[in-house]
This record gives C-alpha cells, sequence and structure tokens, in this order.
C-alpha cells in the first residue's frame, strides 16, 4: 500500500472532520432545528459518496476495507464533536446565567443529542451499505482470487522445498564439519590429557628428586656446621697459642734487650786470638809430623 493510494482517503477524512467540527460548533439554537440537525449527518453521505468513488477507482482489497471503515468512524467523530460542543456550550451557559435548566438549554441539549445520535447511526448504516456494495463487487473475482493465491501458495511450497533442502543440506554441511572439527579437537584434548599427565609425573619425580636433594644437603649443611665448630674451636686454640707465643716472644726480647754484651764482646776476641795462636802451633807440629814421615820413608 503505497503512500499515493493512501493519501486521498486520508485527506478527505481529516477535511471532513474539520468541516464538521466547524459547522457542529457554530450551531445555534435560534436558527431552524431540521436544517441544523440534518447538516452533519449530510456531509456524512457526501463523505460515502466521494469514499464509494476512490473504492470503485481502487484495485486494493485492503484499501477499499479501510475506505469503507472511515464512513463509521466520521460519524463516530461527528458523536464525539457534538457531545464535546454540548458539554462546552452548556458550561458557558450555566456561567453566564442562572445554573437551573431552562427550554432553552433543554432544547440546546436536544439539538446536541439528535446531532450525535443522527452522525453515528448514518455512519453505521452508510458503512455496512458501502461494505455490501464492495462484497458483492469482490465476489465475482472471488474465484480468481482464490486459484491465484493457491498459484501463488503452490509456487511459495515450490520455492520452500527447494530452499528447504538447500537449507537442510547446508546444515548437514555444517553439521559435517563441526564433527570433523570435534573430533579432531577430540584428539587435541587427548593429546593435551596425555601431555598433562606426563607434566606431573615429570613434577613428581622432579619434586621426589628435590626431596632427596634437600635431605642430603640438610645432612651436608649439618656436617659442614659441625666441621666449622670443630674448626671454630682449633682457630680459637691456635689463636689463643699465637697470644701465649707473641707474649713469649716479647719476653725474650725484652730479657735479651736487659744483656750486657761487651764483657762477652772482649771474651770472644781473646778466644780469638788465643786460637789463632792454638792454629800456629797446630800447623808446627802438622809440619814436624810431615817432615819425619818424608824421612821415614
Amino acid at each position: 500500500m503505497t503512500k499515493k493510494t493512501k493519501s486521498p482517503g486520508n485527506i478527505f477524512f481529516l477535511l471532513f472532520s474539520a468541516i464538521g467540527f466547524i459547522t457542529i460548533f457554530a450551531m445555534d439554537i435560534t436558527s431552524e432545528l431540521n436544517v441544523i440537525a440534518l447538516v452533519p449527518t449530510g456531509l456524512v453521505v457526501v463523505y460515502t459518496l466521494i469514499i464509494s468513488i476512490l473504492i470503485k477507482k481502487s484495485e486494493n482489497r485492503e484499501l477499499s476495507e479501510h475506505y469503507a471503515e472511515t464512513i463509521y468512524f466520521l460519524g463516530f467523530i461527528y458523536t464525539l464533536i457534538a457531545f464535546f460542543v454540548l458539554l462546552y456550550k452548556l458550561r458557558s451557559i450555566f456561567t453566564i446565567e442562572q445554573s437551573t435548566i431552562s427550554q432553552y438549554q433543554f432544547g440546546f441539549a436536544l439539538l446536541y443529542i439528535g446531532i450525535a445520535v443522527t452522525t453515528t447511526i448514518a455512519g453505521v448504516l452508510f458503512r455496512n451499505i458501502v461494505k455490501s456494495s464492495l462484497l458483492r463487487q469482490n465476489a465475482q473475482d472471488e474465484d480468481d482470487f482464490m486459484l491465484k493465491k493457491i498459484e501463488e501458495l503452490k509456487k511459495y511450497s515450490e520455492d520452500f522445498t527447494n530452499t528447504y533442502h538447500g537449507v537442510f543440506n547446508d546444515i548437514k554441511q555444517f553439521l559435517n564439519e563441526r564433527r570433523e572439527e570435534v573430533e579432531l579437537l577430540s584428539r587435541k584434548e587427548n593429546e593435551y590429557i596425555k601431555s598433562l599427565e606426563n607434566f606431573n609425573n615429570t613434577v613428581d619425580r622432579f619434586c621426589s628428586r628435590l626431596s632427596d636433594q634437600e635431605k642430603i644437603l640438610s645432612d651436608t649443611i649439618g656436617t659442614m656446621d659441625s666441621s666449622l665448630k670443630r674448626q671454630e674451636a682449633s682457630f680459637l686454640k691456635a689463636t689463643s697459642m699465637m697470644d701465649d707465643l707473641s707474649q713469649a716472644i716479647g719476653n725474650v726480647n725484652s730479657e735479651v734487650r736487659s744483656l750486657s754484651f761487651k764483657p762477652i764482646s772482649e771474651d770472644l776476641h781473646i778466644l780469638k786470638d788465643e786460637i789463632n795462636e792454638l792454629d800456629v802451633v797446630l800447623d808446627s807440629i802438622i809440619e814436624i809430623i810431615t817432615t819425619k814421615i818424608e824421612n821415614l820413608n
């Protein structure tokens, strides 16, 4: 349903609604009652004639039914407008004059109530007339319409069947691809699980060996601690001995410094002279002995 096919009916509906509102609001009780009451109904009749012309020119069944329904809606709108104007003008009358209902006010109310009733009846009546005419007009084309719909439905079924097979083939291919991917993923997952098991075993062996090494290291550290303690005791003992030796050397040094070397030096010189004299005597004895031996030979 295009904008071009909808526009005329909508424009006429709005136009007649505005004209009806102006007409009903401008009515006065002083005018001839019969003529005034029939004006809105006459507008409904004129609108019905225009809608009938639009329906004959329209080839859209749904649009034609919509146009027919607007006849009733126009009459109902006139009814609402009449009640609205009645309440509005009665309020104005009660404000200006007394609050009691006069003959003028009663006739005024009857005027708008009559407009409300006649427009509603006219809307329902002309809507039914136009719709019955529309049904009679479409009854002749009903068989052709049904055959056309059946052919379209058959075509849609064939298209759906072809699409159905294509879609399900695609789904089947997709599921096969997903199955292969799932199998590959399952193999990869099994390999990953085996790798994790190997890793866990390796970690367990490493932790076991690490515990053994920790025990060995602990024992070694204990042994080293005992050895270091013994060495520390030996070092302390050697340090004490070095202190005693240093003290003894100091004492010897002080005693040596306290000794007098001059008498010893004089005695040594005397001893040297005596040794030299002894050497001379010994040399003379050796020469005598040597001479005696030579003489003997």
